[in-house]
């Protein structure tokens, strides 16, 4: 697969450049600006580019209230309703956006000024580059697209030493970091502000966890049903607007159970569950007997130690900004299935919201994304600036933003190759309310479950992976009488793979309850143990940083299986990159 969907932006270059990835784009040259964009062949209507006397807009991806918009502001279609809306508010009005966008405005009112921007989440990353004195002359939505322009000053990509120990650490880059010199990412409800000064970057929303909502759980739970609705049917409902056909991921968690019977419940039918793990565990038993209780269709990909092989391809679709595996089972899942007529899918990232996953302890800390529960490895230590904390009022507040919207969601990269992809929890209304649920109710899933029984008890009834008896059961103490992690011996197995683990010996139970088993793919799959070495000895000696090579080399001699697929990660991006 390769990266053809998206937008650049390019000032003061020759506006010659020739790149396949550019040959087939739409162009706009304006103002001392180019501007090519290729959007993804879906969602037309919500897409903007566009310029008048004063202004030019680029605005890429879905908006799900674009209808109620265009009625408040008595407008003829979307273009003539964005332009009330920015004459109105300005910059910010991105901020009455809802969906999963990202794009770029020069205003010539306001001394030629670039704004580019992400949406609430930062799930559309966008990239901007800065020239040898600091001012803004490339803006795009992949990394890959800022390659020709650059090239053709006689210049090339950079590496970015402090991000790479960043990568090996946590599997991001943290921050606004990328593994570049002199790119940087706009990051969740942030905009930068570009001129002939310099780039101010700046929030235009933030999303915060204190102080925490004065109200009973039973209220609580009703005003986020409606919210959590609300967030579905603006997914589901933007599918039936265009005539295309629902995808929801399904899994035995709560997340993507909650994504899919809400749906049901809302009266959305024949909706594809898509599940990629191991054959025969829990996720796969679990969500296929869901999928056939609510009539919907089901597609299962049988993940394997192979699907780590998947290097290249996918750190060119994410540029290197997070590790390769986080999306090798959606690229995948999406590949065996026809997707011409797919539209939105939808996915449970970002549940851990609700269950106060980031916590420690009983009550909020001050941020810290140094510890060691932030991060895939702890093979080096992490040092970090204090610019990386200084944002956020506390531990929850950081890792969401830097572990949460950089990693956890970085799947979404791949797939807006293909569709687009979002998740009721990433509606902004919805994650606004469910971060200032009081912590008493979010811990030990007090919120989640309770929601469910009382709103969807029949949902409740299907075992948790998690736990492997049924929510019901889990929060009654009913006995059920076929507990999976018992009998299976679970608990157990997981005590004596992590004694293995600690004692780095290279032997690892299979679990029913493991969807991706990386250290025991590994293991057990020579075939994926010579790629890894393969991969390693026909790559390291290229990074020419001296000590980053002797580091990546000790890293993956005395690391963990995981330690070493962070170091292919890496030379992934210096041999896509750098080489």
């Amino acid at each position: 697969m390769m990266t053809k969907y998206g937008f650049v932006l390019a000032k003061n270059h020759d506006n010659n450049v020739e790149e396949k990835q550019l040959s087939q784009m739409n162009r706009i040259v304006w103002e001392g600006y180019s501007v090519h964009y290729n959007p993804l062949p879906k969602f037309e209507n919500d897409k903007l580019f566009y310029h008048n006397k004063d202004r030019l807009v680029l605005l890429d991806g879905v908006i799900f209230n674009k209808q109620d918009l265009i009625e408040k502001y008595h407008s003829i279609d979307w273009r003539t309703a964005f332009d009330a809306i920015y004459d109105e508010y300005g910059i910010t009005c991105i901020d009455l956006l809802r969906g999963s966008f990202c794009g770029i405005i020069i205003d010539q009112r306001q001394k030629e000024t670039l704004y580019a921007f992400s949406n609430h989440t930062g799930e559309r990353p966008i990239y901007y580059h800065k020239d040898a004195n600091g001012l803004c002359d490339l803006v795009a939505s992949h990394v890959n697209f800022m390659e020709g322009f650059i090239k053709s000053k006689n210049e090339k990509l950079i590496p970015s030493i402090e991000s790479a120990y960043m990568l090996l650490s946590t599997g991001s880059c943290l921050g606004n970091n990328t593994p570049f010199e002199n790119i940087f990412r706009i990051t969740a409800g942030k905009y930068i502000e570009a001129n002939a000064i310099g780039v101010k970057e700046l929030w235009y929303h933030m999303f915060r966890n204190v102080p925490e909502w004065e109200k009973s759980l039973d209220d609580l739970i009703e005003e986020g049903d409606k919210l959590f609705r609300q967030a579905e049917k603006r997914i589901y409902g933007k599918n039936q607007e265009y005539g295309y056909e629902s995808e929801c991921d399904l899994s035995g968690g709560l997340d993507s159970r909650m994504a899919t019977y809400v749906a049901h419940e809302l009266g959305y039918e024949a909706i594809l569950n898509m599940c990629y793990c191991i054959e025969g565990n829990l996720d796969n038993i679990i969500s296929k007997q869901i999928a056939h209780d609510l009539g919907n269709r089901y597609s299962f990909l049988n993940m394997d130690g192979n699907v780590l092989m998947d290097i290249d391809q996918n750190v060119d679709l994410v540029g290197g900004q997070v590790i390769y595996s986080v999306g090798t089972g959606s690229r995948r899942s999406l590949e065996q299935i026809d997707t011409s007529n797919l539209g939105m899918c939808c996915t449970g990232l970002l549940g851990e919201l609700e269950n106060a996953y980031w916590i420690e302890g009983n009550e909020h800390t001050p941020a810290n994304y140094i510890r060691s529960s932030s991060r895939f490895s702890n093979f080096y230590p992490l040092k970090l600036s204090k610019e990386i904390h200084q944002p956020y009022e506390n531990y929850e507040q950081e890792n969401i933003y830097e572990h949460s919207l950089q990693l956890f969601i970085s799947s979404t990269i791949i797939r807006q190759q293909i569709t687009e992809v979002t998740s009721p929890f990433f509606d902004v209304d919805y994650i606004d309310f469910i971060f200032k649920v009081p912590l008493k109710y979010r811990m030990n899933y007090k919120y989640l479950t309770t929601w469910m029984m009382k709103k969807y008890p029949k949902a409740a009834e299907y075992v948790w992976q998690a736990k492997g008896i049924p929510v019901k059961n889990w929060v009654t103490g009913e006995k059920f009488d076929h507990n999976y992690l018992l009998d299976m011996t679970d608990f157990s197995k997981q005590k004596i793979n992590g004694v293995f683990r600690k004692a780095n010996i290279k032997f690892q139970f299979s679990r029913i309850s493991d969807m991706n088993p990386t250290y025991t793919w590994y293991c057990k799959n020579k075939e994926l143990r010579n790629y890894i070495d393969n991969y390693f000895n026909n790559n390291i000696a290229a990074v020419e940083n001296k000590q980053l090579q002797i580091d990546l080399r000790n890293m993956f001699k005395k690391g963990t299986p995981m330690d070493k697929i962070l170091v292919c990660n890496y030379l992934g991006i210096n041999k896509r990159y750098f080489v």
